[in-house]
C-alpha cells in the first residue's frame, strides 16, 4: 500500500512528467545528431574522428542542458545504474526508459524522413554493427568496458560531495569520455554503451542483427560500475570507511588500557642563571 501510495503521488507530481519530458528530448536530439553524423553523400564519407567528436560533444552538451532537471541521462543503461543505487526510484526507471525508446525512435525516424534515400541506405542509419573479424564476445566485452568507464566519469562527476565538481566540469569530462570511448569502439564493436542510441535507428531500419548485445554490454558496465563507485569510491564511502577505522583504533587502544595523560606546565622560580623554567606534572 506505501509502494502504491508513493507511485500515485510520483504520477501527479508535474516535476516527474518535466522529467520524463526532458528525457524524451534530449534523447531525440542526441540520436539525431549521432545518426545524422553517419550520413554519407556521394563523395564525402564522414571519419570516425568526425562521428566521435560530434557524439561526445552532444552528449556533454545535453548533459549540460538537463543536469539539474533529470540529471541528463538519456541512457537506460545508466538510468539502470541510478535505480540500484537509490538515485531514482523503480517507477522514474520505467517512464525514463519509456521516453528514452521512444525519443531515440522518433530521433531516427526524423532523420530517416529528411535525408536522401542513397544517404539513408550507405549508412544504413548509424545502425550499430561489429567488426566482421571480431567476435561477439568480444564486442560485448567492448561494451561492458566502454560503458563501465562512461558510467564511472558519470557518477564521479555527478557526485554532491566532491566540492571540485562543479560548474560546467561534470557535462565536459562526461562529453570528453564519450568522444574517447567511441573513437575506440566504433572499429571494434560499432561504439553503442547507449541501448536507446542503438534501439531507434534499428526500429527504423528493421534492423536487429547482433542487436541484444547493445543491451547486455551496456547494462552489465553500468551494474558494475554504479555498485563499484557508491560502495567504494564515493566520497561518503570513503569518509564511512575512514570513521570505522577511527573507531575501531580508539577502541583497540582502550581495549589495551591506554589512556590519556594530560601534562600540566606550571612556570616556576628563576633559575641560578636567570632564565625562568618550567616545571612540569601530569
Amino acid at each position: 500500500m506505501i509502494t502504491y501510495c508513493g507511485f500515485t503521488k510520483e504520477l501527479y507530481s508535474r516535476r516527474f512528467w518535466t522529467e520524463i519530458l526532458a528525457e524524451f528530448i534530449i534523447t531525440s536530439l542526441f540520436v539525431s545528431i549521432v545518426c545524422g553524423t553517419a550520413l554519407q553523400n556521394w563523395s564525402t564519407p564522414p571519419t570516425l574522428t568526425h562521428m566521435a567528436l560530434n557524439s561526445g560533444l552532444a552528449a556533454g552538451t545535453f548533459a549540460m542542458c538537463m543536469w539539474d532537471v533529470s540529471s541528463g541521462l538519456f541512457n537506460p543503461a545508466l538510468t539502470i545504474g541510478f535505480l540500484i543505487t537509490g538515485k531514482k526510484t523503480l517507477l522514474q526507471t520505467i517512464f525514463y526508459i519509456m521516453a528514452q525508446l521512444t525519443g531515440s525512435i522518433c530521433g531516427a525516424a526524423a532523420i530517416y524522413g529528411m535525408a536522401s534515400q542513397h544517404s539513408v541506405e550507405a549508412s544504413n542509419l548509424a545502425v550499430n554493427a561489429r567488426s566482421p573479424d571480431v567476435s561477439i564476445g568480444q564486442a560485448v566485452g567492448m561494451e561492458i568496458w566502454a560503458t563501465f568507464i562512461l558510467v564511472l566519469i558519470v557518477f564521479a562527476a555527478g557526485d554532491s560531495d566532491r566540492q571540485h565538481m562543479r560548474g560546467y566540469g561534470p557535462p565536459l569530462s562526461i562529453g570528453i569520455v564519450v568522444f574517447i570511448n567511441l573513437s575506440l569502439t566504433i572499429p571494434i564493436s560499432g561504439g553503442s554503451m547507449n541501448p536507446a542510441r542503438s534501439f531507434g535507428p534499428a526500429v527504423v531500419m528493421n534492423s536487429w542483427k547482433d542487436h541484444w548485445m547493445y543491451w547486455i554490454g551496456p547494462i552489465a558496465g553500468s551494474c558494475l560500475a554504479s555498485l563499484c563507485y557508491h560502495h567504494v569510491f564515493a566520497q561518503r564511502a570513503i569518509n564511512a570507511r575512514i570513521s570505522s577505522a577511527e573507531e575501531m583504533a580508539s577502541k583497540s587502544h582502550q581495549n589495551e588500557g591506554f589512556n590519556c595523560l594530560e601534562v600540566v606546565c606550571n612556570k616556576s622560580q628563576i633559575s641560578e642563571n636567570g632564565q625562568e623554567t618550567n616545571v612540569c606534572r601530569l
